[in-house]
């Protein structure tokens, strides 16, 4: 997920807590409702968000979220999703 609202304030624990609400009102928006096993951002913190991962249980629920993804694109400006983008996390055999 890329473009996911990133605080840098409060501990570890209370920004895992906002991020983890902040995947639930995405996929609460796009219409969908999976379990998210893990989730971790990528790279060293700047002003821009950094990339967000996430882990599911199985491949179908994997697949349900990048197939309501497109559905980010008719939220309205204001909402938390609505810059959000989600694309596969790719192997770098697979990004050639």
């Amino acid at each position: 997920m890329f473009n996911v609202i990133e605080t840098s304030d409060g501990t570890l624990e209370e920004r895992k807590d906002a991020e983890k609400q902040t995947i639930e009102s995405i996929q609460q928006a796009v219409g969908t409702n999976v379990n998210i096993v893990k989730f971790k951002r990528l790279g060293k913190q700047r002003s821009k968000p950094r990339p967000l991962t996430t882990e599911f249980n199985n491949l179908e629920d994997r697949m349900n979220v990048l197939k309501t993804a497109r559905n980010l694109r008719n939220l309205p400006k204001e909402d938390v999703g609505a810059a959000v983008s989600i694309q596969p996390d790719l192997t770098k055999n697979n990004r050639k």
